[in-house]
């Protein structure tokens, strides 16, 4: 039987005013019902990031749900550094340490020369030409606590309140695009 829970019976904190929120109670094995996801989008546009713990998500469940906010890139093209596509679903992109056989990934093997990339502060997806809406990330296995696999965010919304007057007017006038690569965050 599909399950009729909300969001809003949740419980719901947030992780520093303004900024990141997180919702705890929520069980997604059996996929979320349609006004989970536009509650879950609404608290992304107020809070910028939205933590969800203990979801019972899989990868079928985490694609689903991701389909719901929109078109998802085939990943397979970006597998590159010795990178085989083990996962189920094209749209999934493993970013850990571990082979597909469990053993970790050798420190100095291609892939984990690439993976380096991912502890500096990057956007996810920003070289792609199509502008990626969300990033929805789910882990399987947490490293132990202080022992590294710590993802980090930013509110680029508070960076843009801060610029002066001026600097927002020349922004927005110019319209700009950046260009970069992903090898600059190798």
């Amino acid at each position: 039987m599909p399950s009729t829970q909300t969001v809003t019976q949740a419980k719901i904190s947030e992780l520093k005013p303004g900024f990141g929120i997180e919702i705890q109670g929520l069980d997604f094995s059996e996929g979320a019902p349609d006004n989970d996801r536009a509650f879950i989008e609404e608290l992304v546009t107020i809070y910028g990031v939205v933590v969800m713990r203990k979801t019972k998500l899989d990868d079928a469940a985490h694609v689903g749900l991701a389909r719901r906010f929109g078109e998802l890139d085939d990943v397979k093209p970006y597998n590159k550094a010795g990178r085989v596509h083990y996962q189920a679903y094209d749209e999934l992109f493993d970013v850990g340490n571990m082979e597909h056989d469990g053993s970790i990934v050798n420190p100095t093997s291609p892939r984990a020369q690439a993976n380096k990339g991912n502890s500096l502060f990057h956007v996810d997806s920003s070289f792609n030409p199509r502008r990626a809406g969300y990033s929805l990330l789910l882990s399987h296995e947490l490293p132990p606590r202080g022992t590294g696999g710590s993802t980090e965010f930013c509110d680029t919304r508070a960076a843009w309140d801060d610029f002066n007057e001026a600097i927002k007017q020349d922004l927005l006038s110019k319209d700009y695009i950046s260009y970069h690569s992903i090898l600059h965050s190798k």
